[in-house]
């Protein structure tokens, strides 16, 4: 029993240290090439370095965290490459996701999704872009639950975090903001019609214009943009 409970405080501690850690990464208060310290970490959590290392082995595997030989565990940096990549990954997962939540997906999960434009266009006319984010984020992993493919939901997971750094460092447009709410909606009206080929191309549009807006923004120069 002693057992049991120690590996309980044990997981606790760990999962603690795993989203401190995470919402420390994604919301940008470590930056990119920052030194994760397990002692600091240690005195800060009240906690052993066991569970701590134990996150940040799970947070390397997400692609949040780099191990370097002689200088130990860094923020993992943003590229150019590294957000193309991403990028190219999440459009082929959310395509089939569309696809395969126009089939799939319950009415209770429909009608949140709907509820959550709804949301979302009070928020843009309020121009509450935190919490645009918090339900764009909301939307997009419940369209990937909706497709009810469990190996598709773990996979998505493992870059979830990721995607939500890049669009953390993303300034607001809101021409941006209003294609991508339109997209939202045409979207749930593809699914609430099941039609399969409508959601996937919409959502192929979607990310792959998100993700030309986060190169613009990373790379600038790339494209010819001059920033005032």
């Amino acid at each position: 029993m002693e057992f049991l409970i120690n590996e309980a405080v044990q997981q606790s501690k760990r999962e603690q240290a795993y989203h401190y850690l995470k919402e420390q990464i994604i919301c940008r208060r470590l930056l990119p090439g920052s030194v994760i310290s397990e002692k600091q970490l240690s005195a800060e959590l009240n906690s052993s370095r066991t569970p701590i290392r134990e996150a940040i082995q799970a947070l390397i595997s997400e692609g949040l965290v780099v191990s370097i030989p002689s200088k130990g565990y860094l923020v993992s940096d943003i590229t150019y490459e590294s957000i193309t990549q991403l990028y190219e990954v999440r459009e082929y997962l959310e395509r089939f996701a569309a696809r395969q939540a126009a089939i799939m997906i319950y009415p209770p999960q429909l009608k949140f999704m709907r509820q959550l434009c709804a949301e979302m266009a009070l928020q843009i006319s309020a121009q509450d872009y935190h919490s645009l984010t918090c339900s764009d984020i909301v939307f997009h992993h419940t369209l990937i639950e909706a497709s009810h493919n469990l190996i598709l939901q773990k996979l998505y997971s493992q870059i979830s975090g990721q995607i939500e750094r890049i669009t953390n460092l993303i300034s607001v447009n809101p021409s941006n903001i209003a294609r991508s709410h339109h997209q939202h909606e045409t979207l749930v009206q593809a699914l609430t019609a099941q039609d399969a080929d409508a959601a996937e191309k919409i959502m192929q549009q979607h990310i792959a214009e998100n993700k030309l807006v986060h190169l613009k923004s990373f790379a600038p120069n790339i494209f010819g943009i001059t920033r005032v």
